[in-house]
């Protein structure tokens, strides 16, 4: 196991889609089964998403901290959207993949 990995699952870090309170609200309610409360957010463990990773599953990972911690060091193929961002750059992140946020 790479030590990044290491460093997250030794950190308990869970990977969690995020419910951003912030991005725009849709002008009627969602028909896609698209969450509307933080509880309703799925989640997912670190050795699940690797396994996914591994496994070649159309996941996007996207490192929600600032900048500078990204920079620092982050998973492999992770897109660096700071949650500050999140609200004004989510439409670049693709719709028909699977997304992930830490």
């Amino acid at each position: 196991m790479p030590e990044s990995w290491r460093r997250l699952s030794s950190l308990g870090v869970v990977m969690t889609l995020l419910l951003v309170a912030s991005c725009r609200a849709p002008v009627s309610p969602p028909t896609t089964g698209v969450p509307t409360t933080v509880e309703a957010v799925p989640r997912i463990s670190v050795q699940e998403l690797k396994e996914r990773l591994d496994g070649g599953a159309g996941v996007i990972v996207v490192d929600a901290r600032p900048y500078e911690d990204y920079k620092a060091r982050h998973i492999s193929g992770a897109i660096s959207m700071p949650l500050a961002e999140v609200s004004s750059r989510y439409e670049e992140l693709p719709r028909t993949e699977e997304i992930v946020f830490y």
